[in-house]
């Protein structure tokens, strides 16, 4: 049985064997502060809960990072949904250039960037506008470049 046991450097080398020899109820633990996490996963019944509402300014600028990602493109239609936008999608890497999209829909329909060059096409036609620029955000110098483009190009985040 393996375990997956986290330490930060105020624990010795006999705290990792106690912690190997203890019961534990999960297989992953982390020790921080002298204290033990583990994770836990609760069910929650999702139709008791409301969509919160949010306010968004009409044609304010919206920056995504990892905006192509399944949860990025899934937060550009929630926040396009409620009003028009300007949504700019950030991704470490350059999306497919608009002028690829046909190629991308013929070749690989059921793939995660025709996935997402369809949510785009959706938010496009309800009224908001999608921008996409690529910067690693982990890099000081290129979110400094990405901020200052977007504010020239597209307005005020």
């Amino acid at each position: 049985m393996a375990r997956c046991i986290d330490f930060d450097s105020q624990y010795s080398v006999n705290d990792l064997m106690n912690a190997l020899t203890c019961k534990q109820i999960t297989d992953y633990v982390a020790y921080r502060d002298h204290l033990c996490y583990e994770p836990q996963i609760d069910l929650i019944n999702h139709q008791n809960y409301e969509e919160e509402s949010f306010s968004l300014r009409k044609d304010g600028v919206y920056l995504i990072t990892g905006g192509c990602g399944s949860i990025g493109i899934k937060t550009a239609e929630l926040f396009a949904k409620h009003e028009s936008i300007k949504l700019v999608l950030v991704n470490r890497k350059r999306f497919v250039s608009r002028e690829q999209w046909s190629t991308v829909m013929e070749t690989a329909p059921e793939s995660e960037q025709a996935l997402v060059i369809r949510t785009v096409k959706h938010i496009e036609e309800s009224g908001s506008q999608v921008f996409f620029k690529d910067a690693d955000i982990a890099d000081e110098e290129q979110v400094k470049r990405l901020l200052a483009e977007v504010t020239v190009e597209i307005g005020h985040i």
